[in-house]
């Protein structure tokens, strides 16, 4: 009897809990490579992958990939919040400004 009371109290909590909303995208979605390396939030509220392909963009409707200079893979991102900049790392020890 105990352990039907537990369990039904468990169950209770287990179903009023809310859980953040995960949403997956496949690459076809987002026109971009396979590997996502980096994800920063900017000033807007915009999300920024480094991306095989590129720096994407979501602003939580549309997907904008931003190809770097001479087309190499995106590792790392940084975001300025004092200028609203995003840094991109080309591969050669420079930054862009995005």
């Amino acid at each position: 009897m105990l352990l039907a009371i537990f369990l039904a109290a468990v169950c209770s909590v287990a179903a009023s809990a809310s859980y953040p909303l995960v949403r997956n995208y496949t690459r076809s979605a987002y026109h971009g490579g396979t590997q996502n390396w980096d994800i920063k939030q900017d000033s807007y509220g915009r999300m920024l992958f480094a991306n095989n392909s590129g720096m994407l963009i979501y602003d939580s409707k549309n997907w904008t990939l931003c190809p770097i200079g001479n087309y190499t893979s995106v590792r790392s991102l940084m975001v300025d919040e004092s200028t609203s900049r995003i840094y991109a790392p080309t591969g050669d020890a420079s930054f862009i400004k995005v």
